[in-house]
């Protein structure tokens, strides 16, 4: 414990391996105390932004675009697969027209 109120969080927000004990006096202290739950929650969303940026930056470097522009592609309901199958110099349009012409269904 880092104190005699508070219990460490930081371990079990991140996820890291810690005894069952540790597990249980962390997860009943977190049932009484709003403080604790709310670093939990900040450590948790910080560490997904993390991840979240160094995979979005990992795969722009990949693809040789700014981390932006992927962003503005992904923003515009481009899935990274389309994205990994196009030439890097070739546009990507928000709405792709259809591969197969429509054709009016018969009555």
């Amino acid at each position: 414990m880092t104190d005699s109120a508070h219990p460490d969080v930081v371990p079990f927000a991140q996820g890291d391996p810690i005894s069952p004990e540790q597990r249980a006096e962390i997860t009943t202290h977190l049932r009484e105390c709003g403080e604790c739950r709310d670093l939990v929650l900040f450590i948790r969303k910080t560490n997904a932004t993390l991840r979240y940026e160094g995979r979005v930056s990992r795969v722009a470097w990949a693809m040789r675009m700014s981390q932006d522009a992927l962003e503005r592609e992904i923003e515009s309901g481009t899935s990274v697969a389309d994205l990994l199958k196009r030439p890097p110099e070739s546009p990507v349009s928000a709405h792709p027209a259809p591969t197969h012409p429509l054709t009016p269904v018969k009555k």
